[in-house]
């Protein structure tokens, strides 16, 4: 079971995928899943970090429930090194 990674490796992180989070604010079933996978981490003092947030609306739910970490198109689309430079430093000149 992929489970059984989180007592063989030494993690210190957990990544919620994005087919979880996508639809996290329709899909009562994928908010319970992201709910106790968070609940999980906690417990093992993991951190985690949902995939594919999209909008603010997701990144406040993510959030509500516990998430430490997002990433997804709400922040930035794929990008190459030399973009990812420019962006980076809109955020380090503040």
């Amino acid at each position: 079971s992929s489970l059984s990674y989180l007592k063989r490796f030494a993690v210190d992180k957990l990544k919620i995928d994005q087919s979880f989070v996508r639809d996290i604010l329709i899909d009562d079933d994928d908010k319970a899943i992201v709910k106790t996978i968070i609940q999980m981490a906690k417990n093992l003092n993991l951190k985690t970090i949902a995939e594919g947030v999209e909008n603010k609306e997701v990144l406040d739910m993510v959030h509500s429930l516990g998430c430490d970490e997002v990433q997804g198109y709400h922040f930035a689309k794929p990008m190459e090194p030399s973009e990812f430079e420019k962006y980076r430093q809109q955020f380090v000149d503040k």
